[in-house]
């Protein structure tokens, strides 16, 4: 073999080895890597979690004309329909356990997925909203 052929192939070996070290080099820790826990909870965990983790936020995606007939006890109001509703929702706390409840579990379900990518690290979704809350005998205001 000639000299220009092995210091070719020695040229590709090298380069080879150089990008699979960068490759490495670059990706990052999974311990590092953040995970959500987002989840579609029934009536009961709902309320029970919610009393386990006192530094929760309760979060009521429905509009003003249906938070007008009923809600939870201290939930907040970000209407889901509304144009700013991404920009408000991005203000909440991120690191704190969030609630988040509708009519049905719909939007809430929905808005749980778009609070997965604004970084929420905690995010719980009541299934059957709050229509099941109040069926289940639940505390309204």
């Amino acid at each position: 073999m000639s000299l220009f052929k092995s210091t070719l192939i020695l040229f590709a070996l090298l380069s080879a080895a150089g990008c699979a070290q960068q490759t490495t080099t670059t990706q990052s820790n999974p311990a590092e890597v953040a995970t959500t826990i987002a989840h579609d909870i029934d009536v009961n965990t709902f309320s029970g979690m919610m009393g386990s983790k006192p530094d929760h936020i309760l979060l009521d995606v429905r509009s003003p004309e249906e938070t007008a007939q009923a809600k939870l006890p201290g939930a907040m109001e970000i209407d889901f329909y509304q144009s700013d509703f991404l920009e408000k929702v991005d203000q909440l706390p991120k690191d704190k356990p969030v609630f988040v409840y509708c009519r049905s579990g719909n939007r809430s379900g929905q808005a749980m997925d778009k609070m997965k990518t604004l970084g929420f690290v905690e995010v719980y979704n009541l299934s059957g909203g709050i229509t099941a809350w109040q069926a289940a005998g639940l505390p309204i205001q």
